[in-house]
This record gives structure tokens, sequence and C-alpha cells, in this order.
């Protein structure tokens, strides 16, 4: 799953990938032993991997933009 992770979102995000990855096993075992396990168990677990994995990045891309405003902000109001 990590390597998968890796191929889609970059080797730079590998560590956050092997983190994803080992939260989502635990994770889908116990929500799969109350709710039944889906018909394509692996599909499920890559689906919801990627979105995490996307949801961080973005986050990442957020706050680093966020600290490019304030630093032109920061700019703009020392001129």
């Amino acid at each position: 799953m990590t390597a998968a992770l890796c191929r889609h979102f970059g080797l730079v995000n590998i560590e956050v990938a092997e983190d994803i990855a080992s939260e989502t096993f635990p994770k889908a075992s116990e929500y799969w032993a109350v709710n039944g396990v889906p018909e394509n168990p692996t599909a499920r677990l890559y689906t919801v991997a990627k979105k995490a994995l996307s949801l961080i990045k973005s986050n990442i891309q957020k706050s680093a933009l966020l600290k490019e405003i304030t630093r032109l902000s920061q700019m703009i109001n020392n001129a």
C-alpha cells in the first residue's frame, strides 16, 4: 500500500504514506468486525488511504500558502 501511495503522490511523502498504511489496517479491521467486510477490501483500503494522503497534502499546501501570504504581508507593512 505504501508503494502504491508513493507512486501516486511521490516519494517525498513516503513517511506519511507509511503512517497512513499502518493506521488503515487496524481501523478497517475494527470497522469490518462490526459492519462486515466489503466486497473488495483491498480497493477500499487503497481508496481510503489515497483520500487521507490527498487531504494531508492539501492541508500542507494550504499551510505553506498561508505562511507565504503572511510573509508578503509583513514585507508590505514594513516597507
